[in-house]
């Protein structure tokens, strides 16, 4: 299994709507620490920078301390800008909002899986 899992991708992009895969985008995620934190970020490279984060001296300072991590949300957007914009409302978000966006996209890969 790779390092993203199970974790749900969300596809933002109005173009291709949600649910197809696409690999020239930039991904918004948060990763899970072991402390039960949850950091976020962007990425171009999910696969690899979830590596860093739980390999890697360039994985964030932050989640180094909180080895290991685990993917718990992504989301594409289909610029960099739109990826930082969207990165940076996360950041913003309480704690709670922020399970409460991983869980509702879990929720959604169910209904998906489930044929809802």
């Amino acid at each position: 299994m790779s390092a993203l899992g199970e974790c749900p991708i969300l596809y933002a992009d109005a173009h291709h709507g949600y649910g197809q895969e696409r690999m020239d985008v930039y991904c918004v995620y948060m990763v899970r620490c072991r402390d039960g934190s949850l950091y976020t970020g962007f990425t171009a490279d999910l696969e690899e920078r979830i590596r860093q984060h739980n390999e890697s001296p360039r994985g964030a300072k932050y989640t180094r301390s909180r080895r290991p991590v685990e993917l718990a949300y992504a989301e594409v957007q289909a610029t960099k800008v739109a990826a930082m914009a969207r990165e940076r409302a996360i950041k913003r978000l309480s704690k709670e909002e922020k399970e409460r966006l991983v869980a509702l996209a879990l929720q959604k890969r169910v209904d998906e899986v489930d044929g809802r």
